[in-house]
C-alpha cells in the first residue's frame, strides 16, 4: 500500500514576530504571543514553544536550576536539624526540648536552626510536588463515528476579534524526549550552517531516541544505513548568517503529528507521531522507505504497535503508583484483615500476582 499524500494545513503565521510569539523579551502586539497556530474544531491551536538558541539554553539552565534547588533544600535541610542536634547532645539538652519553657525561652541561639531545617525540607517537598504534577494530555473527542474536521483558515484580525473564542497550546502536550528532538534539530541545523530547520534535521535526531529507532528495527531497517540514506536527501535549506528559524515544513509536521494523536487517541505527542507526519509529509523519504520495502500498511502497523506499548507501559506505572500503599505481607486490609496461609497453598493470590506484574493484559474484554 502506498502512502497517503498528506496535505497541507493553512497554517497562520505572525510575520511580524517571526512566529516566536515575542519581540525581545515582550509578547507580540501583533499576534498576542500566540506566534502561529491553526484554527480547527471550532478551537485555536497554537505552538508558542520557542525554538531558538537562547531559549534552549534557558530551558537548560532552568533543569540544572531546578536540580539545585532541590538538592540545596535537602542540604541545608541537613545541615541545620544536624546542628541544632548537635547542639542538643553537646549539652546534653534532651530533657529540656519536652518542655515549654525550652521552647518559650530566648536564650537559646541555635532555637532557629530547627525552624529553618524544617522550612528547607518543606520546600524541597515543594519542588518534587511541583516536578510530579501531571502534563497536560491531547482532549478525547474523536470516535470511530467521528468526521474529519477542515481546519478554518484564519487572520489575525479576525482572530483576535472572535470572542469566546477557544484555544490551547499544544506544546505542553508534546512528550520530554520530544521537545527535547526539537532542540536537538534545532543544534544539528545550526552545526550544518542551515537556513532553516527541517523536517530532515528532526527525523535525523529522532532516529536517535530509543522508541523510532525501535520502529524501524521491528521493520528490519539498521537505524545506521537509515540515517546514511536520509543524510544524502537534499531537504537542507542554504544557510545564512542568521540563526535558523523553523521551516514552513517542520511547522507542518508538528501540527499533523498532534492531529495524528488526537485521532488515536493517545494522551500526548511522542516521537512516534513526529516521525510518522514526517514520513507523509516528504516524499523523498517515502522512496527511501520503499526501497526498504516498507510500506504504509507496514509502518502504520509498527506505529500502533508502539503506541500499545507505551499505553500498557502507562497502565503499568499507574498501578504500580496506586498500589503503593497496599499492604506487601499478603494481608488484605479490604477483605479479610488476616494472612491466609492455609488458603494460598490450594490457590494463587491473583491480585497479588497483578501486582508484581505476573498475569498477562487483558484483550477484547
Amino acid at each position: 500500500m502506498q502512502f497517503t499524500p498528506s496535505h497541507d494545513v493553512p497554517i497562520l503565521n505572525c510575520d511580524q514576530c517571526n512566529s516566536t510569539g515575542l519581540r525581545g523579551f515582550r509578547r507580540c502586539s501583533v499576534c498576542h504571543g500566540y506566534g502561529r497556530g491553526l484554527m480547527i474544531r471550532d478551537e485555536f491551536l497554537y505552538f508558542s514553544w520557542p525554538l531558538s538558541s537562547y531559549h534552549r539554553a534557558l530551558r537548560q539552565g532552568r533543569k540544572v536550576m531546578d536540580a539545585f534547588r532541590l538538592m540545596g533544600g535537602l542540604i541545608f535541610g541537613v545541615g541545620f536539624i544536624g546542628f541544632f542536634f548537635w547542639y542538643i547532645v553537646r549539652f546534653n539538652l534532651w530533657l529540656e526540648i519536652f518542655t515549654t519553657d525550652f521552647w518559650l525561652s530566648n536564650t537559646l541561639s541555635t532555637k532557629p536552626l530547627l525552624w529553618l531545617g524544617i522550612s528547607a525540607f518543606g520546600y524541597s517537598w515543594y519542588r518534587i510536588i511541583q516536578m510530579e504534577k501531571p502534563n497536560p494530555t491531547v482532549p478525547v473527542g474523536y470516535t470511530m463515528d467521528s468526521k474529519p474536521s477542515e481546519p478554518v483558515k484564519m487572520t489575525w484580525e479576525k482572530l483576535l476579534a472572535t470572542k469566546n473564542k477557544k484555544t490551547r497550546e499544544i506544546s505542553s502536550v508534546f512528550t520530554e524526549n520530544a521537545r527535547l528532538a526539537l532542540d536537538q534539530a534545532l543544534g544539528l541545523a545550526i552545526n550544518e550552517g542551515a537556513g532553516a530547520i527541517t523536517p530532515k534535521h528532526l527525523f535525523l535526531t529522532l532516529l536517535s531516541t530509543s522508541q523510532v529507532s525501535s520502529m524501524f528495527i521491528r521493520l528490519g531497517i539498521s537505524r545506521e544505513l537509515l540515517r546514511a540514506k536520509v543524510d544524502q536527501l537534499s531537504g537542507t535549506k542554504p544557510g545564512s548568517k542568521k540563526e535558523p528559524m523553523m521551516s514552513k515544513e517542520l511547522e507542518q509536521v508538528i501540527f499533523q503529528a498532534y492531529e495524528i494523536a488526537y485521532a488515536t487517541g493517545d494522551a500526548r505527542v511522542r516521537e512516534s507521531e513526529l516521525a510518522i507526519a514526517i514520513v507523509n509529509q516528504w516524499p523523498a523519504l517515502q522512496e527511501v522507505l520503499y526501497d526498504f520495502n516498507v510500506e504504509s500498511e507496514k509502518l502504520t502497523n509498527v506505529f500502533a504497535w508502539i503506541r500499545i506499548r507505551e499505553k500498557l507501559r502507562e497502565n503499568y506505572q499507574a498501578t504500580k503508583k496506586a498500589s503503593a500503599h497496599r499492604s506487601k505481607h499478603g494481608i488484605d486490609r479490604a477483605m479479610t484483615a488476616v494472612a491466609t496461609p492455609f488458603l494460598n497453598g490450594y490457590s494463587e493470590d491473583l491480585t497479588f500476582k497483578a501486582q508484581f506484574g505476573y498475569t498477562m493484559p487483558c484483550v477484547a474484554r
